[in-house]
């Protein structure tokens, strides 16, 4: 094996990861039935969490005026989905027009979430997205 040194570099942000990769090519195994193994759904989420990094990192910046809103709903969705639908259908529309009439587009990260991110227990669900584009002012007015 050797080690292959990756650099990501977004916006200010520099990362720099060293991986073992094997000098022939080995053929995956049968994909197996089942749940994964919990410390496969803990690299896959380390993961996730590494590539949000890098999205926010190259696309957006607190100093130009970018926002980030947690949007909590006043009838609590069903699930996640719906959560997402209803975001979607009445926030979303409205969210574009307001940046358009800033003269900017709107770029948006969101994430739906139904868990407190410290202590991991079920809350209501709620939407945390990263905006740019609207002001605060514009933001709360669409929710």
């Amino acid at each position: 094996m050797k080690k292959v040194r990756r650099v990501y570099q977004t916006g200010n942000f520099r990362e720099v990861r060293d991986v073992w990769v094997t000098d022939r090519y080995v053929p995956r195994g049968p994909r197996l039935k089942g749940n994964a193994r919990k410390s496969q759904m803990e690299a896959n989420m380390k993961a996730a969490i590494r590539e949000s990094t890098r999205i926010l990192n190259g696309n957006f910046c607190y100093a130009h005026g970018d926002l980030l809103c947690t949007y909590t709903f006043t009838r609590e969705p069903e699930d996640r989905n719906e959560g997402w639908k209803l975001f979607a259908k009445h926030g979303l529309d409205k969210l574009r027009k307001l940046a358009r009439s800033n003269g900017r587009e709107l770029k948006m990260y969101a994430v739906v979430s139904d868990m407190d991110g410290r202590t991991k227990a079920p809350e209501r669900i709620h939407i945390h997205a990263v905006l740019s584009g609207v002001t605060m002012e514009q933001a709360r007015e669409v929710w």
